[in-house]
């Protein structure tokens, strides 16, 4: 059965969609704001992109074409949630760099811990 409204009811559900879809807009943004002002959140973000597979390839395999996809979906994700922050404007800008720089130094200092530790390990060999 297909429903048809009224020019007026028409009218008021199309004004009522607009108001619903600002609140979520802002909603969205205060979120986002929310989760970049803290450096909690800010790690929470660069690992989500990374799980998204924002900083590497999307092909895992050639001979799985569905984790391919499976990939590339979960990369779009990622894609929507850097875009979400980027239209905070120049704070959103600044909050991604900033989780970029923390991010970026942790991974090295555990780069760092890793090589100490293979080298300790390869000198106990040799004794």
């Amino acid at each position: 059965m297909e429903y048809t409204f009224s020019g007026a009811n028409e009218a008021r559900r199309q004004k009522l969609g607009k108001i619903i879809a600002q609140e979520l807009e802002q909603k969205d943004k205060e979120s986002m704001e929310y989760l970049v002002a803290d450096a909690r959140g800010r790690w929470l973000y660069m690992r989500l992109l990374e799980r998204c597979h924002m900083f590497g390839t999307t092909c895992p395999d050639e001979s799985k074409p569905n984790t391919a996809l499976v990939w590339e979906g979960e990369r779009r994700i990622g894609l929507v949630l850097r875009e979400n922050i980027m239209r905070l404007g120049k704070p959103g800008r600044e909050s991604a760099q900033t989780a970029e720089e923390e991010y970026w130094s942790y991974k090295d200092r555990i780069d760092k811990l890793y090589e100490e530790q293979a080298k300790e390990e390869e000198q106990h060999e040799r004794i």
